[in-house]
Formats: structure tokens, C-alpha cells, sequence
């Protein structure tokens, strides 16, 4: 997969050329446009109460979608508030995030919340952070 992001900083859209076969997951209402050549699958990810949890205490959507690349095809996504995207490449690592900054990744990440406690509530991040982990 090959990744570029365009109109920074405020405004950024991540243009994702995918292949055939590769698979990318993304928050509900992420996707701004997608070529031919692109299955889309929405499932709660983990089980409706997996979902359910991210959603309640993580801020993010209950479902998730997939997207399939079944020849080369590309997709673009943007954040659902204006502002900037970063790419993060996570080699077996955890990564924690605040609460609806998630936006896509490759299927490999298993994305839950974690309890951040008092000290994430007073900097501003709420009381609970989304945990990112894989590769």
C-alpha cells in the first residue's frame, strides 16, 4: 500500500493506492471516495459489545468498515473535523491515542480503550484513551 496526504494542515486528505488483496479498516464515515475495484464490508469488529464498548467510551463509531482491494484501486479518507493526519507505522507496538482521533489502518491493529484515569481527564483527553496495537 502506498500512502500520501494531501492539503495540510488543516484540511488533510489521506490518498491510500491499494493492491490486489490488501485490506485497510476505517472508522465509519472516514472514506471520502473510492475507484472501482473496492469491496466494502461494515461489521462491529470484534462483536457487538466490543463495538459497543469503543463506541461509549471511545468516542469512535460502533461499526467499522473494511475495505478490500480486489485489483489495484485507491481510496481516499479525511477526519470527520478539520485538522491534520499523521501516519504512524506500529511494529508489534501499542500505541495510545485520544478518544475519536482514530481514522484507519491496516487490518492487523486491534483497536480497544483503556482507562486513562484523572490524569488524562484534567490534560484534556477525557477518561478514556483508544489502545492501538499490532503491526
Amino acid at each position: 500500500m502506498k500512502s500520501e496526504i494531501l492539503y495540510g494542515p488543516s484540511y488533510s486528505l489521506a490518498v491510500l493506492s491499494l493492491a490486489s488483496g490488501e485490506t485497510i479498516q476505517a472508522e465509519s464515515g472516514a472514506m471520502v471516495s473510492m475507484t472501482e475495484g473496492i469491496d466494502m464490508q461494515t461489521s462491529t469488529r470484534g462483536g457487538a459489545l466490543k463495538g459497543l464498548k469503543r463506541a461509549v467510551l471511545g468516542g469512535e463509531s460502533l461499526f467499522i468498515n473494511t475495505f478490500t482491494a480486489e485489483r489495484d484501486a485507491g481510496i481516499t479518507m479525511a477526519p470527520a473535523f478539520p485538522g491534520d493526519v499523521r501516519q504512524m507505522r506500529l511494529q508489534n507496538e501499542t500505541l495510545f491515542v485520544q478518544s475519536g482521533s482514530y481514522m484507519a489502518s491496516t487490518g492487523d491493529i486491534a483497536i480497544d480503550t483503556k482507562w486513562g484515569g484523572a490524569k488524562t481527564f484534567f490534560s484534556g483527553e477525557g477518561f478514556f484513551l483508544l489502545k492501538l496495537t499490532g503491526t
